[in-house]
């Protein structure tokens, strides 16, 4: 927020502004923050009780035990998705992640969410109203839900393939990491891990999360 030209930052001195929750009393609003938890039983925990109508899931293809973290956080928040639909205003949760490890859990959780849904188009703003949107994107998904897969490359995003190769150099990215950061690509392992990609791949394939 610190970003923002001084007539948008509504904040005052009565606001709190921390690690874990930022608010703004002018306009009734709440940013509650949570960290990963290694132990399953934690993580479940974590969003129990929370009733938020906006769920904002930053990196969660890198979340440990994010799939236990999700069964705790979304059923809290039905009744104030239902009332902020009553009342008009917004809700829904947010994903945003940089491409995964299929290797890992959380990777493979991500990608499937990202396998699953509808992919953007600029033909969902000729919809007639927000049923025929959400028709549109139910016939067109595996998702049962609404869920539209909004991706962008550099290009897409203004910037030139110049700009890429800088910022790839500066980065000091190379291989599988460097596609997985700039080019958006999901593979099976890393720079760092021991197991040759080919035998990652197979592992990951074979597969079978119902002991």
């Amino acid at each position: 927020m610190s970003g923002l030209p001084p007539y948008l930052d509504l904040r005052s001195k009565k606001d709190t502004n921390n690690t874990e929750l930022i608010t703004v009393s002018a306009l009734k609003n709440t940013f509650k923050t949570a960290v990963a938890q290694q132990s399953p039983k934690a993580a479940m925990n974590i969003g129990r009780g929370m009733t938020s109508n906006i769920i904002h899931i930053d990196e969660f293809a890198f979340i440990a035990n994010i799939e236990q973290t999700m069964t705790g956080l979304m059923p809290s928040s039905i009744a104030a998705r239902e009332n902020a639909k009553r009342a008009g205003n917004h809700y829904g949760t947010i994903y945003t992640t940089t491409a995964g490890y299929l290797s890992t859990r959380s990777g493979k959780f991500a990608y499937d969410v990202y396998c699953s849904g509808y992919r953007f188009q600029e033909t969902l703003f000729d919809s007639v109203d927000l049923e025929d949107a959400e028709n549109t994107i139910l016939k067109n998904s595996k998702s049962k839900s609404p869920l539209v897969i909004a991706e962008f490359n550099h290009r897409q995003l203004g910037k030139t393939d110049e700009w890429l190769r800088r910022v790839i150099a500066e980065s000091m990215s190379k291989g599988e990491n460097a596609e997985a950061e700039f080019l958006n690509k999901w593979s099976s392992g890393s720079e760092s891990c021991p197991i040759p990609k080919e035998r990652l791949e197979e592992m990951n394939r074979s597969i079978n999360n119902d002991p």
